[in-house]
């Protein structure tokens, strides 16, 4: 049976002799196999009833309260125990437990445990609870017991989801209990990715997946790559992420995430004081300018600033795109925290790419920018990246346009960067001329090495296969060189 004397199992109060009766005892267990769980308290407590005592016993265990009147063989009341609003002791034999369905008030020998067993069970299962929840108000103060903090598995998710799904009188996947207790245990994961997890997940188990999560101090990563969530998960995500102090990185990809779920979750990121987060990936959601702008109102005050934000193929246009610009200039934090960006897939046009400019111009910590099909002006873009990106690594302009106009700007990055290594430039139809003066400057940058140029796309022909072949010998620091979708034929290709 689950009702176990071993004080290893049994670790806060032992009923006294006589306290608890054979049948009452048959009872509890019963009730505790039944339940699959183990007793943190079990002993009298007696109801004042009608101004006179009745015996009732009492049970605590890991989820729940229960209270049974002895010798009826039923339950007399029960509640989650995240359902205690307050406990109150203003000596050490009576007790006032409210609830939000009831208010039990009692009196025992055993008081100071049963505050004690509440506590340890909240303590293991909510590790993050305020400690406010519940109120306590015991007197003397010096009755409560300090409880220690344990080192949990996993921060103690599985007890948390577990004690989430009793709490909605859902019953939990085994499966996802086994998973995180030893697959996540044995390789130290501490990204949560939704769509690790056998598809579909059913509305109750993401509430209390996304609930959990809320009260975790384990996991730094959330991921939900392709997993649909409709209102209420985002609001459930909300809600986690409004108390969440742990999380670095979010990443809800393709969810079908609208401007109207972003303004939920950047209204919870707002009102968390204590947020961690700093990575952000929102990329192929339909966010459009007013989920843009609801992020920007985020961004330009994040406490922290923000280190990798994607918001790719997020269907926003110049408004959206101008926003965010304007957000990432506002805030002060960014300059020194944005490292990634990816823009792409959106149409700055002239209006977000004036202002993406002015933040690309100060001295920044970036390092990875990709603004492919952007329709960016990057007459504007590149001469701004010289001025402020000394540390860009990785830049993608692919699919927007590059003619005469925009190439010599182009050529005067690539001679003077000391730290690029990837530039993407497919699909931007650049002139042949204008691509050799550029691949000139690389091959001249003794700074520029180990480089990857990616040129598919770019209707080069022959005359471009005979330029490159030209230059050839000249290039030395270009280890990978994409060529592909350029109608070389026959000649074109056995020129290069």
């Amino acid at each position: 049976g689950r009702f176990n004397s071993d004080p290893a199992h049994f670790p806060y109060h032992q009923p006294m002799a006589g306290e608890v009766s054979g049948a009452d005892h048959k009872f509890v267990q019963g009730l505790l196999a039944s339940r699959k769980e183990e007793s943190l308290f079990v002993g009298q407590l007696d109801h004042v009833v009608k101004g006179k005592p009745e015996k009732y016993i009492m049970v605590i265990t890991k989820f729940r309260m229960f209270s049974i009147k002895s010798g009826s063989n039923k339950l007399a009341q029960q509640c989650h125990l995240l359902e205690i609003e307050a406990i109150k002791s203003h000596a050490p034999t009576e007790l006032d437990i409210k609830t939000f369905k009831f208010e039990l008030s009692g009196v025992s020998a055993h008081v100071d445990a049963i505050i004690t067993a509440i506590r340890r069970a909240l303590s293991l299962t909510f590790p993050s609870l305020p400690e406010n929840h519940p109120n306590l108000d015991v007197r003397p103060s010096s009755r409560l017991e300090d409880i220690p903090q344990k080192e949990l598995l996993l921060g103690g998710f599985v007890d948390t989801y577990s004690s989430l799904c009793d709490f909605q009188n859902h019953v939990r996947r085994e499966e996802i209990c086994w998973d995180m207790e030893h697959t996540y245990v044995r390789r130290n994961i501490k990204e949560f990715d939704l769509s690790e997890f056998e598809q579909p997940i059913s509305p109750a188990d993401m509430r209390a997946l996304l609930g959990a999560l809320r009260f975790n101090k384990y996991f730094r990563t959330l991921i939900a790559d392709s997993n649909a969530l409709g209102r209420d998960q985002i609001g459930f995500l909300a809600e986690g992420l409004r108390h969440n102090s742990f999380l670095e990185e979010l990443v809800l990809k393709n969810i079908g995430l609208k401007h109207d779920f972003v303004t939920m979750l950047t209204t919870a990121l707002s009102s968390n004081k204590d947020i961690a987060l700093n990575r952000l990936d929102l990329s192929d959601n339909p966010l459009e300018d007013k989920g843009l702008i609801a992020l920007s109102n985020y961004i330009q005050t994040s406490p922290r600033g923000i280190v990798s934000l994607d918001v790719s193929n997020g269907q926003a246009g110049k408004t959206g795109a101008a926003a965010l610009a304007a957000a990432l200039k506002k805030n002060v934090k960014m300059p020194s925290t944005l490292t990634h960006l990816n823009l792409s897939g959106n149409k700055l046009e002239s209006e977000g790419t004036s202002g993406l400019a002015a933040f690309l111009s100060t001295p920044n910590a970036l390092r990875t920018l990709i603004l492919a099909n952007t329709s960016a002006n990057l007459e504007l873009i590149f001469p701004a990246i010289m001025r402020g990106c000394a540390e860009l690594r990785t830049l993608d302009v692919s699919h927007s346009k590059i003619t005469k106009k925009e190439a010599p700007n182009l050529a005067r990055l690539a001679s003077s960067s000391a730290t690029l290594k990837t530039l993407n430039l497919a699909g931007t139809l650049i002139p042949v001329d204008s691509l050799k003066e550029v691949l000139g400057c690389i091959v001249a940058n003794p700074y520029m090495q180990d480089v990857v140029l990616d040129l598919k796309e770019n209707a080069l022909g022959l005359p471009g296969a005979l330029m490159i072949q030209s230059i050839a010998a000249k290039i030395t620091n270009i280890v990978n060189l994409y060529l592909s979708d350029h109608d070389l034929r026959d000649e074109g290709v056995a020129a290069v």
